[in-house]
This record gives C-alpha cells, structure tokens and sequence, in this order.
C-alpha cells in the first residue's frame, strides 16, 4: 500500500479484501495521514462497493458530485477526500477487494496534476497494480488454505493414532473374541473393548457414535456378556 501511495502520487491508499464471513469489506491496509485500517463497509457501500459491483475501475474526480460517496470517514477524522481511484482485485472471476488510491497531489508535469485529480493514465496504471496485488492476495489465500491443510491432517494423523491405541490389541486366534475397526473417513467414533469376568464369561463393551442431520451428535453404548461355553450372549 506504501509502495502505491508512491507510485499513484495519491495523498493516502487503503487495500479493501472481502471478509467471507460477514460478506463487508475490510480495510486490511492503509497509507497516508489517517489510519483507517479495520473499517468495515458494506460489500456495494461507497466508491469502493461500486468498483467490485460493476467489475471496473472508479475514477472520480470530484467526490462531492458523485452521489455513491460517502463523507462520514472524513468527518470522523478530519481527512479531506477530494478525488478517488479504486480498481477491483480480481483473480480468475473471483472478487478479492479493491485497492484504492485518494486525492491526487498538486504536483508534477501530468495532466489534471495541478488541480490534484487524476487522470486516465492514473487509472490504467492503478489497474495495472491492483492486478499484480490481486495476484499476490490470491497466493497468500491458497498459502493459508495449504498451510490450514496441513494442520488438519497432522491433528487426524494423532486422532487416528489415540483411536488406534484405546482399541484392544488384536487376540489370539483360539481366542473367541475378535474384532476389527475400519473409520468410514479419517477418524470413527466407535470404540469397543472386551474382558474376562470372574465366572468365566466374556464381557464386550461397544460405544458408538454418528452426527445427525441437524449437526448435532448422537451415542449408544452396548455390554454384552458372552458364555464361552455355550457361545450364547447377552446384551445388557
């Protein structure tokens, strides 16, 4: 955002992404003399809404003319927004946000630089820049999603294991008792474990659980007391 307040000649620049969650857009960086980063707007709210609404970038040279703007941010801090750039950030269709440029300095050989608007040539560069920062919002996103990724898998890998070594371990093969434990994905929620009672029998304990449709969760738990004898069993 610094490297684009420069660039532009803008008196401030401020970088808006789209919040998923809440569908506003947040100032994620600024520049210049007022700091503004953490403001949330509505997605379609002011300049910034209408670069990503119609897919193009804004060039308003008068802010006070143009009926989208919205003088509530000066108000509050005093800053004077005279003229506005903003180019959407957009990857393969995919609205990220807009990166905005404001009030052109009353410097420089340029057209309209001496009254502090910018120019056609601004706004072509803008877009070329906000093309280059879209791009490197975008990989940020998929370095996240990898690294969140891999997150998830190291913490089923340890869930996989502690499921693993709470089941019993594999019984002889004279022994009447076996069982096996195959997840439907990753991890199951089922448990099982047997032993011996004092009278001979076998007890099998069981523990199973499955989500429902209204995404909560539902267990039943099972004793079974087996005769190894008869081979006959009972459920309790």
């Amino acid at each position: 955002v610094h490297q684009t307040l420069a660039y532009m000649d803008a008196e401030a620049a401020s970088l808006f992404l789209l919040d998923e969650p809440s569908g506003k857009l947040v100032c994620r960086a600024c520049a210049g003399p007022v700091h503004i980063t953490g403001l949330c707007i509505e997605r379609q709210q002011g300049i910034v809404g209408r670069a990503l609404s119609e897919g193009r970038v804004q060039l308003v040279r008068d802010t006070a003319s143009d009926p989208d703007f919205s003088a509530s941010v000066d108000r509050q801090t005093g800053f004077r927004t005279r003229s506005i750039l903003c180019a959407p950030l957009i990857v393969k269709g995919q609205l990220l946000g807009a990166l905005e440029a404001i009030n052109k300095r009353q410097t420089g050989p340029e057209e309209n630089a001496a009254d502090g608007l910018f120019a056609d040539a601004d706004r072509d560069f803008l877009q070329a820049l906000a093309g280059m920062v879209a791009l490197a919002v975008h990989n940020a996103h998929m370095t996240a999603a990898l690294v969140e990724q891999e997150r998830m898998k190291r913490e089923l890998d340890l869930a996989r294991e502690i499921q693993r070594d709470l089941l019993p371990q594999a019984a002889a093969a004279t022994s009447p008792i076996h069982g096996i434990n195959l997840p439907a994905n990753e991890v199951s929620g089922d448990f099982y474990d047997y032993f011996a009672l004092p009278d001979g029998r076998i007890a099998v304990t069981e523990t199973t659980s499955s989500s429902t449709t209204d995404g909560n969760y539902s267990s039943d738990a099972n004793l079974m007391v087996m005769d190894n004898t008869s081979k006959s069993a009972t459920v309790l």
